[in-house]
């Protein structure tokens, strides 16, 4: 896309942990929005980018987040979210992915309304 050509991206189901075979076309813009837990982790890949963004979130609005989600779509129970919150997804958090704030250009709180962070980052990408 960086090249100004459409790209197909594989549909990944959270419901069976793979992906579906779908694909969907994604055109090119003005701007590219690139999210994921890792996009600031590889040199290669982060290097890619004008603006780097990092949301910062507490450990407990993140679980109490996750519960409502994963309860309501994905069909866990709580005990299920809170467990595998405890056992991987916070230990993996601050091994891989917390480390990486430090390569970011705009750190938001992911507890700061929406209208907020949108603000702080257009103030600085059309600068």
């Amino acid at each position: 896309m960086s090249e100004g050509r459409s790209i197909e991206r594989p549909v990944y189901s959270f419901a069976t942990h793979a992906r579906t075979g779908e694909v969907e076309v994604l055109r090119p813009g003005k701007f590219i929005i690139v999210e994921g837990l890792f996009v600031l982790l590889w040199p290669e890949v982060r290097d890619l980018f004008r603006t780097r963004i990092y949301v910062d979130l507490p450990d407990g609005p993140c679980l109490e987040r996750r519960i409502l989600r994963d309860v309501r779509e994905r069909g866990r129970t709580p005990e299920s979210v809170r467990r595998q919150f405890e056992e991987t997804v916070r230990p993996m958090a601050d091994l891989h992915v917390r480390p990486t704030r430090a390569f970011a250009d705009i750190i938001l709180s992911g507890d700061n309304p929406i209208e907020d962070s949108v603000a702080t980052v257009l103030a600085r990408v059309t600068m």
